[in-house]
């Protein structure tokens, strides 16, 4: 028989990401000039370092060594061009410096706007030179993409596009997965969105009736014994203004007692 434990909040308390206004500072590591080679030709700058800092309400808080980035690039002529770019410096840190990939053409200055999307998907969709395609499942395991924009790729800040729920756990009990569920049943939990990372501002669609319900599902079964670590799901901005409830599946109380903590 599938046990299940229903937890119901009167509010939650959950943070958004947010784009700041401020444009970060513009890198010139030639004095605005052009490289001239022996023959007197000069060749573009290119981005041969790009300083990507982790902002905002994520679940990824530091860069980890290997860590990839696909950078895009609007140029002046309104030509989209993109390159894989590795993380070099910061692992364990928010900043992290990172240079193009073996075998890339690092991404040339001077172009209208500059995005950048983690984790590097070349597959990823990219249309009209601001807005991304992304989706949020149903059943949550892996953090949500994140995006940065910029007109100088020198320096970007990069965010997700949903806000989070955070929460402990505390009791003794065993469980294998968690459902959050909005009280409002025509909010959006998960679906497909449209995100422009240029205004910050993200689409969601989903007409199937359970929208408003989206699942956690643990990587195997939590054995809680006192408090667990915190929980984090990732909802879009808005979500759960009414409150909502939480359900424990598949779970044994031990103890004979579990408690959520905000």
């Amino acid at each position: 028989m599938r046990k299940f434990f229903a937890l119901t909040m009167i509010a939650l308390a959950f943070v958004v990401s947010c784009k700041e206004d401020e444009q970060p500072q513009k890198e010139n590591n030639n004095n605005g000039k052009e490289n001239t080679n022996p023959g007197g030709e000069t060749t573009p700058e290119a981005y041969d370092n790009i300083t990507v800092v982790l902002k905002g309400a994520n679940l990824k808080t530091a860069w980890a060594a290997g860590d990839e980035i696909r950078v895009y690039c609007v140029t002046t002529a309104g030509a989209d061009v993109e390159a894989k770019y590795v993380l070099k410096e910061g692992a364990g840190s928010a900043t992290g410096k990172f240079a193009p990939a073996a075998g890339e053409t690092a991404l040339e200055k001077g172009g209208k706007d500059y995005f950048a999307a983690y984790p590097d998907d070349p597959d990823r969709t990219f249309a009209q030179h601001n807005t991304f395609t992304a989706v949020i499942p149903g059943e949550q395991t892996d953090p949500m993409p994140l995006f940065a924009h910029g007109t100088d790729a020198a320096n970007l800040e990069m965010s997700s596009f949903v806000g989070a729920l955070k929460f402990v756990l505390e009791g003794e009990a065993e469980l294998k997965s968690i459902q959050l569920e909005d009280n409002n049943s025509n909010s959006i939990l998960f679906g497909n969105v449209t995100f422009n990372a240029k205004t910050g501002k993200a689409s969601i669609k989903n007409s199937s009736a359970s929208k408003h319900v989206i699942t956690y599902v643990l990587p195997g079964k939590l054995v809680l014994n006192g408090a667990s670590d915190p929980f984090v799901i990732e909802v879009p901005a808005g979500a759960l203004a009414e409150g909502g409830k939480i359900t424990l599946f598949d779970m044994a109380l031990k103890g004979g007692w579990i408690m959520l903590v905000l």
